[in-house]
């Protein structure tokens, strides 16, 4: 796992619904609204194989974000 629990990252622009990334989960529809977003890591499920974020219940993989969201320049 690339991240940590508080991490703030940035969901992909370029997923598509229906697509496999990081090889078990799934992106959905209901997912869309999220691309490009900032969102937090909650949690980091036991086995290691995805992310929950904000109050979202899917399942998020490494390869669904573009890496740590940038400060914003004070």
């Amino acid at each position: 796992m690339k991240h940590k629990v508080g991490d703030r990252v940035k969901v992909r622009s370029d997923l598509e619904a229906g697509e496999r990334y990081g090889g078990l989960y799934f992106f959905n529809e209901r997912m869309l609204p999220l691309k490009g977003k900032e969102l937090v890591i909650k949690s980091i499920w036991q086995d290691n194989s995805g992310y929950t974020v904000n109050d979202n219940v899917y399942t998020w993989t490494d390869e669904m974000f573009e890496g740590l969201a940038r400060e914003e320049s004070k």
